[in-house]
């Protein structure tokens, strides 16, 4: 034995104390990291089980208004195992007291028959009435989001008002709600529990505020084992052209569609923020980008990015407009760019060319 190692020995002898201190440190790092990862597989695994059990749907998709024998029709279509048609509005919510803008998600909910997509599980309260739970004229049960509740103090037999097609009406809480669609609810993809609550309401009692009797305007699609989108798109391309629109999440979704899907016509984003991160991924069919000058989600030097890497791609940016310029519902909509970006993919109108920034 060297010289030098015999030193090592002897040191550690007499620093037994402190070298003990160190391994018990990083063996209870060690431990705290195992730990660590095992409570990560537990939540994954919880996840993954609230919503199989839940039946999250794989696809969803809105329309202006459709026939419900439509429905049909998507059944037929290879590598969809499920269809759910249903109607849902955006409405204006106002609470006792409260003086800041909300909006409420109004979903139809058959209490007689329980949905098999997206189910929704009552976390407080109880379910709607099987008769629609209309009190009397103008008061409407409802099941409200668990976290909208929980942010506003909301517990059963409370009222809030919505304005409804025009009329005021009066929601009364019947209980708290959780569906696997909407446990994050908020705006294109950005959770909000005060500004934004989900609600769900007798359906037959929507459909009649809005017209919607024998038609749906939303639909969640379950995909078969081993089918794709690819798929979906071979089965329908014949019938006429398929593009894609997104806007936010959607947008970014659009874009990564037009490069990795075949069959597609047209894609179109809006104010999508991840865009930028595979800028460099070519669209395999012509693509149209659209921004706000002032979003704060997405700099003009990301826009300015993707505009030097896909040349290819008609980038529009919109002077003054914030992210969500397009959405009515949204504090941030700006009328006019929204409709100089509306025709902008108009197959009957001429683009509209906006100078860049």
């Amino acid at each position: 034995m060297k010289a030098l190692d015999r030193k090592l020995w002897r040191d550690l002898r007499l620093m037994w104390s402190q070298a003990l201190t160190i391994a018990l440190v990083v063996a209870s790092g060690v431990g705290g990291f195992v730990t660590s990862l095992s409570a990560v597989d537990s939540l994954a695994l919880a996840r993954d089980r609230f919503y199989v059990d839940g039946r999250f749907a794989d696809l969803f998709a809105a329309v202006k208004r459709a026939p419900n024998a439509l429905a049909e029709t998507l059944m037929a279509t290879p590598g969809i195992a499920d269809v759910q048609t249903g109607v849902e509005e955006m409405v204006r919510i106002e609470i006792p007291g409260l003086a800041d803008p909300i909006i409420g998600h109004l979903i139809g909910l058959d209490p007689r028959v329980p949905p098999r997509l997206n189910r929704v599980t009552i976390a407080s309260g109880r379910a709607l009435d099987a008769d629609g739970g209309a009190h009397s004229a103008g008061r409407i049960e409802t099941l409200v989001s668990e976290g909208f509740a929980q942010a506003h103090g909301l517990v059963p037999g409370d009222s809030l008002t919505a304005l409804i097609n025009g009329r005021r009406r009066t929601l009364v809480v019947a209980g708290t709600a959780l569906s696997p669609e909407f446990i994050f609810a908020g705006l294109w993809g950005m959770p909000d529990t005060r500004g934004y609550g989900i609600f769900w309401i007798d359906r037959d009692t929507l459909e009649a505020a809005y017209d919607m009797k024998g038609a749906f305007n939303r639909t969640a699609i379950r995909l078969a084992p081993g089918a794709s989108e690819q798929a979906a798109i071979d089965a329908v391309k014949n019938v006429g052209p398929v593009g894609i629109i997104g806007f936010c999440l959607g947008g970014s979704v659009a874009f990564a569609a037009a490069t990795k899907l075949s069959g597609l016509s047209a894609a179109i984003g809006y104010y999508g923020g991840a865009i930028v991160r595979f800028a460099d991924d070519k669209p395999k069919v012509p693509t149209q980008l659209h921004f706000g000058e002032k979003d704060a989600g997405i700099p003009l030097t990301d826009v300015e990015t993707i505009r030097a890497k896909r040349p290819d791609v008609e980038i529009h940016v919109y002077p003054g407009a914030q992210h969500g310029f397009h959405c009515d519902e949204r504090a941030s909509y700006d009328k006019t760019s929204a409709d100089i970006a509306w025709p902008n993919f108009n197959p009957n109108r001429p683009p509209i060319n906006i100078a860049p920034r």
